[in-house]
């Protein structure tokens, strides 16, 4: 018989499920920006520089929220 999850463990679970609901969405949204931004005609596949705009498009706005993070971060310690 298994024993009951302590408070820490099911606090963690939950903390961890957020966490792919939050890298989830993060993903979801870029993907949704990056695309509208760069395909303008959606086709089969993608040409070469529309390929590039997405990768340039998502390491863009990872950079963006990567300096929002932290900079919330940073208030939220002072």
């Amino acid at each position: 018989m298994a024993s009951e999850p302590s408070q820490d463990e099911v606090f963690l679970r939950v903390r961890r499920q957020l966490q792919e609901q939050q890298m989830e969405e993060l993903v979801r949204a870029m993907t949704d920006k990056c695309f509208e931004k760069c395909v303008k005609k959606p086709g089969k596949s993608l040409s070469t520089s529309e390929q590039q705009c997405i990768a340039k498009s998502m390491d863009r706005y990872m950079e963006v929220m990567a300096l929002v993070f932290n900079t919330v971060a940073r208030k939220a310690q002072s």
